[in-house]
C-alpha cells in the first residue's frame, strides 16, 4: 500500500466516511485525499461553498414554533394573540431550491410563495406544537387547544393531536384515528409548553403546565393502529 493510500484509509475512518468503490468514480486517490482534507476542513470552520436565504413572505413572519428535519421546513403562522397559531406553512427546500427560489449574491431575490404549502386542523383551534416525519411517512402531526365554551369551568379547553398527511394537508390515509383526544385542561397556552415527537410508529406528546394545579402528562400512541 502506497503512502497515499495508507493516509486516505486513516483519514477516512477518522472522519467517519466511506470509501466511493462505484466504477464510475474515476478519481485517483490522491485527488480523494485532497477532497477529503478539504471537506473536513469546510466543517472544522462551518465553511459552506454556498448559502441562500429564504425570505419569509407572508405576515405576521414570527412565531415560536418551527422545525427542520427531513429537508421541510415549518413554521407557525401566528394568530392576534400569543401562542395562538391557526396554521402552520411548509417548505419542501430541496423542490424550492432547485427551482431557484431564495436570495444570493449572484442570482438575487426569486419567488419563493408558491412554494410554501399551508397546513390547519380545523376551524378555531390553534397549533401549540407539532411532530414532522416528513420523509418516512409524508406526516405531520398537529397538536391543538380548541376553548370549550359549552364547559362549566370558565377558560376549559381541549388537546388533540391531528394526524395529517404533509404534502396535501388532509388526514392521514393509514392513521387509526385522523383525531387523538389528549385531555382537558384550563391552562392557558401561553403558561403551558407542549413538545410532539415522532419515531416510526409511536407519536409522543408531552405536556408541562406552569401551575401546581395541573399535573404535567405524557402520553404516547401507535398513530397506525
Amino acid at each position: 500500500m502506497s503512502d497515499n493510500s495508507l493516509q486516505y484509509s486513516i483519514e477516512l475512518r477518522a472522519a467517519g466516511a466511506v470509501n466511493n468503490s462505484s466504477p464510475a468514480c474515476i478519481l485517483s486517490v490522491v485527488d480523494r485525499l485532497r477532497l477529503l482534507r478539504e471537506r473536513e476542513q469546510a466543517w472544522g470552520c462551518l465553511h459552506f461553498a454556498e448559502s441562500t436565504r429564504i425570505p419569509v413572505t407572508y405576515q405576521p413572519p414570527s412565531s415560536c414554533i418551527y422545525d427542520l428535519s427531513g429537508g421541510v421546513l415549518v413554521l407557525g403562522e401566528p394568530g392576534l394573540l400569543w401562542g395562538e397559531n391557526p396554521a402552520v406553512r411548509a417548505l419542501r427546500l430541496t423542490e424550492a431550491l432547485k427551482a431557484g427560489v431564495g436570495h444570493d449574491s449572484r442570482r438575487g431575490i426569486s419567488p419563493v410563495e408558491p412554494y410554501w404549502s399551508r397546513v390547519t386542523a380545523e376551524p378555531d383551534v390553534y397549533i401549540i406544537d407539532f411532530g414532522l416525519a416528513a420523509q418516512g411517512h409524508d406526516l405531520i402531526a398537529l397538536a391543538t387547544y380548541k376553548p370549550q365554551a359549552l364547559q362549566p369551568t370558565e377558560g376549559m379547553a381541549a388537546i388533540r393531536l391531528h394526524i395529517l398527511q404533509l404534502s396535501t394537508g388532509q388526514h392521514h390515509p393509514i392513521a387509526s384515528q385522523p383525531v387523538m383526544y389528549v385531555l382537558d385542561t384550563s391552562s392557558l397556552p401561553e403558561a403551558s409548553l407542549a413538545c410532539v415527537q415522532i419515531v416510526g410508529d409511536l407519536l409522543g406528546i408531552l405536556l408541562i403546565f406552569d401551575f401546581a394545579a395541573h399535573p404535567d402528562e405524557f402520553a404516547l400512541y401507535n398513530w397506525k393502529s
